[in-house]
């Protein structure tokens, strides 16, 4: 007789190993350079990390408000596509943790690009 209990964790193990990109594989295992918030604290309400490159549109698109960077300079843009052609802000920041309270680009944010 086929253990369904069993047979449907290792299915559900398998289709969550298999959605993992690199870029998340490497987060969770504490290999971010970057990572975003929805929250001020830049502890909850993460919305992505990253290693490397950028995005030029973000499902995020005005949502973040704090961000925390392990590594390299980062820009980051008011319009999707790096703003370009568009006249907007942009912010280029590296180590540290960010919080955008007060800053023009709080909630503000359509794409962003490592730059170092």
């Amino acid at each position: 007789m086929l253990n369904t209990k069993e047979y449907f964790n290792q299915l559900d193990t398998t289709l969550a190993v298999q959605e993992l990109d690199n870029e998340t594989s490497a987060a969770i295992q504490g290999g971010y350079n970057l990572q975003l918030f929805d929250d001020y604290d830049a502890k909850t309400g993460l919305l992505g990390s990253f290693n490397k490159g950028g995005k030029a549109n973000l499902i995020a698109d005005n949502k973040i408000s704090s961000i925390k960077i392990k590594g390299g300079q980062w820009r980051f843009y008011e319009h999707p596509n790096f703003n370009q052609g568009k006249p907007g802000y942009e912010l280029t920041l590296g180590k540290g943790t960010w919080h955008l309270r007060g800053n023009a680009l709080n909630n503000q944010i359509s794409s962003f690009q490592k730059v170092g």
